[in-house]
């Protein structure tokens, strides 16, 4: 499993649609609970750049960062609803 953190400078929800159509295709998980930040949990061989050159179509005027998290626990802190905590400890912290 891998997981990554995107961040976008801006975006509009018909890039944010598009975006969620290209990994819903792909069957990976995601959490998008705060405005321009995306989680994503994969299963294939994917890394940071071919997920950057995908932001760079569908979110072509906006600055993206795409890290990597490495294997094993990550920390993590949230304040927000309950399915938002479900989320960050069943599927990310897996």
């Amino acid at each position: 499993m891998k997981r990554f953190v995107i961040t976008l400078e801006n975006s509009t929800e018909l890039q944010n649609k598009k975006f969620r159509e290209y990994i819903q295709k792909r069957g990976y998980g995601w959490w998008h609970w705060l405005t321009n930040i995306w989680l994503l949990v994969t299963d294939d061989n994917t890394n940071a750049a071919a997920i950057r050159d995908v932001l760079m179509v569908i979110y072509p005027d906006s600055r993206s960062l795409v890290l990597e998290i490495p294997p094993g626990h990550c920390s993590w802190a949230n304040f927000a609803q309950k399915e938002s905590f479900n989320w960050l400890n069943d599927t990310w912290n897996k």
